[in-house]
């Protein structure tokens, strides 16, 4: 079915719902003496709740369009003194009395509505998705209904509403389409709550992150940079992700050092803020650049006291206010009196191929990440989904080639004062 005329009806909708919301002249915006909302978040709730109920007359209107373009009977029976109606299908010979509602929390007097009105069979179409915690508020409807009724009355979610009555081929254009109005919507909405980055956020967000670092997809990263096939020995790998992930090394990352809140900043806006469109989104990999100069840094800092960094040579002598960049760091990994550095874990004959490797990446990291976006050009999604990766991959390759003993690991954590 061709959902075009309907998406446009229901995107004309939604504009003209959100201008009477936001430019309505007599609208009042009371504050919590509390401070715990304001003008916007209570906005923001209206538009919502306003755009579901224009969505219910669009996902009648769609059943009905659907049941004339798969041969199946219909009637649409009124709702009294409300804009929208019920609808009768008839499948296989049987009758199907059809609701939708929102999916909002069931209060009980309006399960009892429902229930004493109620015409055999009846399915309630919920306009949810069928995640878990949709699950969950499908269940506490029928629950409810069932405590008070023994009518025969089903409720669903509207992605098994459409498969059971228009087949599966039906439902995976409904949910491609679902997607491009969800989208849209967004669009039209502009605004969206956004959680404020308190401590208690912060320590959850991080419990979030441990299980990115652990299950984030290195191989992946691996194959598509020809690692692998130009430079690593599977063997190398398996030693690689042990340092990285068995022996934890991977929580440097979500320390006290700097590079740790540079890493969790960049992190936080990427997952808040990636769905936007329109802006440049330079601001969301700045923190991941700099992540990845100040873990080297950190990193260079300890083990290579004694050694020389950069093109001028510069001996690392216990002062860490030695200017450098990531061309200095690519000397100092290059350097083959620093070869040595390598984690002891790695079979001798490979070390020299991994140090290659990682000098590579860096090399790559500066050329394509740091210089190649970040001067001349605003930045898409995309380019900040692939500065992630190859940020991801750095961290995974840095941590877990060089040799880093458990009293580096700690001071990388920002643990020395324990």
């Amino acid at each position: 079915m061709d959902y075009n005329e309907y998406n446009k009806k229901l995107f004309d909708g939604f504009l003209q719902e959100k201008k009477r919301i936001i430019l309505n002249p007599n609208r009042l915006q009371n504050r919590s003496i509390f401070g715990i909302s304001d003008a916007n978040d209570k906005t923001y709730q209206t538009l919502l709740s306003h755009f579901e109920l224009i969505a219910l007359t669009w996902s009648e209107g769609v059943a009905a369009k659907l049941c004339e373009h798969h041969s199946l009977e219909y009637v649409f029976e009124p709702h009294g003194n409300e804009n929208h109606s019920d609808i009768i299908i008839k499948k296989n010979g049987k009758k199907y009395n059809i609701v939708f509602k929102t999916g909002a929390f069931p209060s009980s007097s309006h399960i009892h509505t429902i229930a004493d009105t109620a015409e055999e069979p009846l399915l309630i179409v919920l306009l949810i998705d069928n995640s878990e915690p949709s699950q969950e508020i499908i269940d506490l409807w029928q629950r409810r209904i069932s405590q008070i009724s023994t009518k025969d009355i089903k409720v669903i979610s509207y992605p098994d509403f459409i498969e059971f009555f228009f087949g599966i081929d039906e439902a995976k254009a409904s949910d491609k389409n679902i997607d491009i109005i969800k989208k849209k919507a967004r669009e039209i909405i502009g605004q969206k709550i956004t959680e404020i980055c308190t401590p208690e956020q912060k320590e959850s967000f991080k419990e979030n992150l441990r299980d990115t670092l652990i299950n984030f997809d290195y191989e992946s990263m691996i194959e598509e940079c020809n690692l692998l096939v130009d430079d690593l020995y599977p063997d190398d790998l398996e030693v690689i992700k042990q340092n990285f992930v068995d022996q934890e090394r991977y929580l440097v990352l979500l320390g006290e050092k700097e590079f740790a809140e540079s890493f969790f900043t960049s992190e936080w806006l990427f997952q808040k803020y990636t769905e936007q469109t329109g802006l440049d989104n330079t601001y969301m990999v700045t923190s991941y650049i700099k992540s990845i100069e100040q873990l080297l840094w950190n990193v260079v800092f300890i083990i290579g006291q004694g050694r020389r960094i950069g093109r001028n040579h510069t001996t690392i002598d216990g002062d860490d206010s030695i200017r450098t960049t990531l061309e200095d760091f690519c000397y100092f990994i290059n350097d083959n009196r620093n070869r040595n550095l390598c984690d002891s874990s790695f079979n001798t004959s490979h070390r020299l191929a991994l140090m290659s490797t990682l000098h590579k990446q860096v090399e790559d990291y500066k050329n394509n990440c740091r210089n190649g976006y970040f001067h001349k050009d605003n930045l898409s999604s995309n380019d900040v989904a692939i500065i992630r990766k190859k940020t991801y991959l750095l961290y995974y390759l840095l941590l877990g080639i060089l040799d880093l003993n458990d009293a580096t690991i700690s001071s990388l954590k920002g643990l020395e004062s324990e």
